[in-house]
C-alpha cells in the first residue's frame, strides 16, 4: 500500500525570479525539472492566492506517490 505526498510552494517576491508581477521562466524550468526528478508531477497552480502570513502570488502544488517499506 502507498500514499501520496504533497508539497506546495508559494511564489512570492524573490522566489523563482517572481518579481513585479512576472515569473523568471528560466528559474520556474529549473524548479519544475527538480522537482520531476524527485518524482513530483504539478497538479494545480492557483493564481494570485492569499496564503496564511506569507504574501500573496501564484501557488504550485505538486504529488508524489510514495509505497510504504
Amino acid at each position: 500500500m502507498g500514499r501520496w505526498h504533497y508539497e506546495v510552494i508559494a511564489l512570492t517576491h524573490g522566489t523563482l525570479g517572481w518579481h513585479k508581477g512576472e515569473i523568471n521562466r528560466k528559474d520556474l524550468e529549473a524548479v519544475l525539472g527538480e522537482k520531476g526528478r524527485e518524482g513530483f508531477d504539478l497538479v494545480h497552480i492557483w493564481l494570485d492566492q492569499k496564503l496564511h502570513r506569507e504574501k500573496d502570488g501564484p501557488v504550485l502544488i505538486f504529488k508524489r506517490w510514495l509505497e510504504d517499506g
